[in-house]
């Protein structure tokens, strides 16, 4: 099939993101020009000029673009269409694997986790739009969230301690990777992670969750927040989200309740105790 029809077999919003990769990764035009025509394009509100970058979640086919220029100086890299394409099936891998790792790490048995995923495969023409529309936000958002909460999984089943394991560290640090990586891709991430923070709060209240480990957690995702903002070029969508609101608020609170110490009684310690 020729490279314009399979440009034209994009419709809608699939067509309008996969220009920002075209633009991007074109051979003829040299990377400053085309970083350029991303920061300050005129087509899509012309005459009115905007930074892509910061308007839209633009940033997987950016990045790709850059990679498939790059793949390009070695004649490595095939049509960029093919490309992309195949580097958006790759992101939706993520998706099986973050649910495989967040039964694994829920219920430390592999079966579980095998389980998980082939009800998913199963029931994948249910689970999201983005098994027959390529390409979403969520081809990206969606795995990478699925990752997240892996990670996050895997922390909250860690053991306490006073100060931070090598591992749960490096949990951290990938949990903080993942939310900036989905927080880039998919304009809705915000409000998905509003509910994550508003459920950690929950295990908080009930005594499951320590004020340690809460202060640990909220500071990884205003990291999270900080990188993401600095790449969507202080994106006000983001920055006036009620998640970031939440977040200072819960910083606040983790803060107060490990400089007050455990309560005397919790939910989670007598539930531990029988």
């Amino acid at each position: 099939i020729e490279l314009k029809m399979k440009e034209v077999s994009f419709i809608s919003e699939q067509a309008f993101y996969y220009q920002w990769f075209k633009i991007t990764s074109n051979p003829d035009v040299n990377v400053v020009t085309a970083v350029g025509q991303i920061l300050n394009d005129d087509t899509v509100e012309h005459p009115t000029v905007f930074n892509a970058l910061r308007r839209f979640t633009v940033w997987p086919e950016f990045l790709l673009g850059l990679v498939h220029r790059s793949f390009s100086l070695f004649g490595l890299g095939g049509l960029p269409i093919d490309f992309y394409v195949n580097c958006v099936w790759l992101a939706n891998m993520l998706l099986p694997i973050g649910i495989f790792l967040n039964v694994f790490a829920t219920s430390r048995s592999i079966g579980g986790g095998l389980v998980a995923v082939t009800y998913t495969f199963a029931h994948f023409e249910h689970l999201t739009r983005a098994w027959h529309q390529l390409p979403l936000r969520e081809s990206f958002g969606i795995p990478l969230l699925f990752m997240q909460y892996a990670a996050l999984s895997a922390v909250l089943v860690q053991p306490e301690n006073e100060k931070s394991t090598r591992g749960e560290f490096g949990l951290i640090v990938s949990l903080s990777a993942f939310t900036v990586g989905a927080l880039v891709s998919w304009q809705l991430v915000p409000s998905i992670l509003l509910l994550q923070l508003l459920a950690l709060l929950v295990l908080h209240t009930i005594g499951y969750l320590s004020a340690m480990r809460l202060r640990r957690l909220v500071l990884a995702h205003v990291a999270a927040v900080a990188v993401a903002a600095l790449m969507l070029f202080g994106n006000l969508m983001l920055l006036g989200s009620f998640y970031v609101c939440l977040l200072a608020a819960l910083y606040g609170v983790a803060s107060l309740a490990q400089r007050l110490g455990p309560p005397a009684y919790s939910l989670g310690s007598a539930v531990g105790r029988t």
